[in-house]
């Protein structure tokens, strides 16, 4: 596990894996990470549209050697992902996410989207889960309290 502070560690650590995963809340910026890693470590990137957000059996029909796959709406099946890839989990701060669904109308309705998929991935934290009211909290808590535990993964943050 690594923090990565500066974009050049970040390409330098990524470089020595096969497939790079780049999630954690929506609207924190994977896309854009994404993107621009594919490009600099010259991988194919695949947006999350590709695999329809949420389908997981699709998405795994994109973990191919050489790419760099951006998936926010995947981050509660982090613990399921190839081994021989490495995750980059996406910070920004809480207020800035706010602002940034705000803007584009995304909360609530697609965080009720998200808490139901936390919801089924971690039945045993239902009474944690209903207590979140926006997703960016809800899953930071869970990568930081439950899932990088158990991952069998390299990470960066």
């Amino acid at each position: 596990m690594a923090i990565i502070e500066k974009y050049e560690e970040l390409v330098d650590k990524c470089k020595d894996y096969p497939i790079v995963y780049v999630t954690g809340p929506q609207r924190s910026g994977t896309t854009f990470c994404a993107n621009i890693l594919a490009r600099d470590l010259q991988y194919k990137w695949v947006d999350e549209s590709r695999f329809s957000n949420h389908s997981f059996r699709r998405f795994k029909g994109y973990c191919k050697d050489n790419h760099v796959i951006q998936c926010p709406a995947l981050s509660h099946r982090v613990l399921d992902f190839d081994s021989k890839g490495i995750i980059v989990w996406m910070k920004r701060n809480l207020q800035d996410v706010i602002k940034s669904e705000d803007r584009i109308n995304w909360h609530p309705i697609e965080f009720e989207v998200e808490r139901k998929k936390y919801l089924d991935t971690f039945p045993n934290h239902k009474d944690k889960i209903q207590n979140f009211n926006r997703s960016k909290p809800m899953k930071d808590f869970f990568w930081e309290n439950v899932q990088k535990d158990y991952l069998n993964i390299e990470y960066v943050e």
